[in-house]
């Protein structure tokens, strides 16, 4: 009805695009309005996740506090502070009815836990890697040596050249092969 109101046809915008801009306002204020967290720090919020998720991608591993403390400017109190301050607060009772239905039940027997897999889901990661490690036999021994070595005994690529003797561009070469190898053999697999 605002947007019935406030069209002006004399601006040369169609009044369906004018109502729709309109709603979409007036459905992203009712949700600001209702959100528990203020819009700064749901904004502190977005910018830790994007500096983790950068430094994550610099550093190919898991950050430290520290560091990204420093990357924010800010001290590892301050940082400790920030991280309390966005962290999603809800309380549920796990051992209170389920509904206001009258049915009886617990939450904590009708909440999916998201860390237990569909028996679906497990059947095929079975079947996924019981394909991969076939294929990984097939391999030429080099190859294998290489993903195991990184893979299962955590060396970097300049360790394992050590290892064999050889530069870590030609252990680099090795590696990306036999992963292109085990994607095709897999993706083959997956069509039949």
């Amino acid at each position: 009805m605002t947007a019935v109101r406030r069209y002006n046809p004399q601006q040369g915008q169609a009044f369906h695009g004018y109502a729709m801009m309109c709603i979409r306002g007036a459905i992203l204020d009712e949700l600001r309005r209702m959100d528990w967290m203020p819009r700064a720090l749901r904004g502190k919020a977005k910018q830790l996740k994007e500096t983790i998720s950068r430094l994550e991608g610099e550093h190919g591993r898991a950050v430290t506090e520290q560091e990204t403390a420093d990357a924010l400017g800010l001290g590892v109190d301050d940082y400790r502070t920030l991280l309390d301050e966005v962290r999603p607060i809800s309380f549920v009772p796990l051992d209170g009815d389920a509904d206001d239905s009258g049915e009886s039940g617990f939450l904590h027997e009708t909440i999916a836990d998201e860390d237990q897999p569909l028996p679906g889901e497990a059947l095929e990661r079975r079947e996924l890697l019981a394909t991969v490690a076939g294929h990984i036999q097939r391999l030429p021994d080099m190859q294998r040596k290489v993903l195991a070595l990184y893979y299962h005994e955590e060396m970097r690529l300049s360790e394992i050249a050590a290892v064999f003797d050889v530069t870590e561009s030609r252990i680099s070469q090795i590696h990306t092969q036999a992963v292109l190898s085990l994607r095709a053999y897999v993706q083959r697999a997956m069509r039949s």
